[in-house]
């Protein structure tokens, strides 16, 4: 998979995030039909690459903290443009923000 626009910038930190079968992408419930469209594109593309399909979870936000191993999509304000990203991965969670869904929509195959 490729990140369009690519990152202008990249820190590196230590640890590793694994994506298995209990790995869930959330949307938190106030998202809409464009936030569920741009999860299932990235749900079937981490199928095509590693032959895992994971589940898409709508959760209130105050629910975080419960789970683990997850992809999360988030709103953020950036004055970077409509497809400005900002991607953050720990060993226990991925979190996508953007500042609209154009941004959160920029995953494409390689």
């Amino acid at each position: 998979m490729y990140l369009i626009p690519l990152p202008h910038e990249i820190t590196a930190r230590d640890g590793i995030f694994s994506i298995d079968h209990n790995t869930a992408i959330i949307l938190d419930v106030g998202q809409d039909d464009i936030d569920l469209k741009t999860a299932k594109l990235l749900q079937q593309e981490i199928e095509k690459v590693i032959a895992i399909k994971i589940s898409i979870k709508k959760r209130m936000r105050n629910e975080r903290d419960s789970d683990k191993n997850c992809i999360y999509f988030e709103y953020d304000k950036m004055d970077r443009g409509k497809e400005a990203y900002r991607l953050i991965v720990t060993p226990n969670e991925i979190t996508i923000y953007a500042c609209c869904n154009r941004g959160s929509s920029t995953v494409h195959p390689h």
